[in-house]
C-alpha cells in the first residue's frame, strides 16, 4: 500500500462537500462528499466517511459507505466495514473485498492492458484540484 502512505488531503468528519472534486495525491473522506471524485492517486473513504458519489481513482479504499459507481485503474479494496452501493470497474485481480463487507451492484473486470486503454486518467478539471 505504498501509493496510500502520503495522504495529502482530508475532508474531515464535520465537513460536507457537495461539487467535483478533482486530486493529484491521496484523499481521505472522513466527511460527506456528494457529486464526483476523481483522482490520479488513490481515494480512501474511511470508517465514517460517506460518498454520495461516483469514484475514479488509481486505487480506492472503502471502509465507510459509498453510494455511487466507482473506476479504479488499479484496485479496490472493501475493508470489513466497507459498504458499496453501485457498481465496480477495474482490473482482474483488483478487487479485494473483506469478510463483513457489504456490496450491492455489478463488477466488471478487466485485463490489464484493456482496463489502461478504457479507464483514461482523470483529466484536470479547473475548480477544485490538486491540494484541498
Amino acid at each position: 500500500m505504498a501509493e496510500i502512505d502520503k495522504i495529502e488531503s482530508v475532508i474531515g468528519p464535520s465537513l460536507v462537500v457537495k461539487g467535483e472534486i478533482q486530486s493529484s495525491g491521496t484523499l481521505r473522506i472522513d466527511g460527506v462528499v456528494e457529486g464526483s471524485i476523481g483522482s490520479d492517486g488513490s481515494v480512501i473513504v474511511a470508517r465514517d466517511g460517506i460518498a454520495q458519489a461516483d469514484i475514479k481513482a488509481d486505487h480506492i479504499v472503502i471502509g465507510g459507505t459509498v453510494n455511487g459507481n466507482i473506476i479504479a485503474r488499479k484496485k479496490v479494496e472493501m475493508l470489513s466495514t466497507g459498504k458499496l452501493h453501485g457498481d465496480v470497474t477495474t482490473i482482474a485481480y483488483g478487487f479485494i473485498v473483506q469478510e463483513g463487507a457489504i456490496f450491492e451492484g455489478a463488477c466488471k473486470m478487466k485485463k490489464p492492458d484493456e482496463a489502461k486503454m478504457s479507464l483514461p486518467k482523470t483529466p484536470n478539471v479547473a475548480g477544485v484540484s490538486g491540494k484541498l
